[in-house]
C-alpha cells in the first residue's frame, strides 16, 4: 500500500486545512453531523437511563432544529459569500484587462495622442463600456441579488430560532432549563 493509500485509509484527503494555522476547517454541515452525533448520544444516555421526560425530548428536538437551521443558513451564506467574490475578482480581472489592452495600443501606435488612440478604439467598439462596464453592471446585479438571499437566509434562522423559543418558553420547565 502506498502513501496515497494510507492517506485516503485514513481519509486525510477529505479535510480540508486552513492555510495559515494548518487547522481542520470543517464545513457547516459536518459541524451539524458532529452535533446531531452528540445530541444522539445524549438521547440514548438519556433514554438507557430511564431519566427521558418529555420536556428532555422537546429540548433535543429544538437543539437539534437549532443545529440544522444554523448549518442550512451557515453553508448558504458561505456558499452566497464565495458567488460575491468571485464576480468582484471577474471585475477586476476586466478593470486589469482594460488597462493593459489601453496601454498595448497606446504602444502600439506612439504616433498617435493619447485622446487618439482611444478615439480610434471607441469607433471600432472596444471601450470601457464594452469591455467592463457591461460586465461590471451585471455582476453588481448577481452580487445584489446574492446578497439579498443571504439575507434571507439570516432572517429565516432568526424566525425559526425565534419560533423553537416560543415553544420552549411555553413549557415552564423548558423555559427554567434554558433560562428564558
Amino acid at each position: 500500500m502506498g502513501l496515497m493509500g494510507i492517506i485516503n485509509g485514513h481519509f486525510l484527503d477529505s479535510y480540508h486545512f486552513e492555510h495559515r494555522t494548518g487547522q481542520v476547517v470543517a464545513s457547516p454541515f459536518q459541524k451539524f453531523d458532529l452535533k446531531l452525533r452528540l445530541l444522539q448520544d445524549e438521547y440514548h444516555d438519556l433514554q438507557s437511563s430511564g431519566a427521558l421526560t418529555d420536556a428532555d425530548k422537546i429540548m433535543l428536538d429544538a437543539a437539534a432544529a437549532m443545529a440544522l437551521t444554523t448549518a442550512i443558513r451557515d453553508g448558504a451564506t458561505e456558499s452566497l459569500d464565495a458567488i460575491i467574490n468571485k464576480l468582484h475578482n471577474a471585475v477586476s480581472a476586466q478593470k486589469s484587462y482594460w488597462q493593459k489592452f489601453k496601454e498595448q495600443s497606446m504602444m502600439a501606435a506612439p504616433n498617435l495622442s493619447s485622446d487618439e488612440v482611444m478615439s480610434c478604439l471607441n469607433d471600432n467598439g472596444a471601450n470601457y463600456h464594452s469591455i467592463v462596464g457591461k460586465y461590471e453592471q451585471d455582476a453588481n446585479r448577481r452580487i445584489t441579488k446574492a446578497r439579498t438571499l443571504r439575507n434571507k437566509f439570516t432572517e429565516w434562522a432568526s424566525k425559526v430560532q425565534q419560533g423553537i423559543n416560543e415553544v420552549i418558553a411555553s413549557d415552564n420547565q423548558l423555559a427554567k432549563e434554558f433560562h428564558l
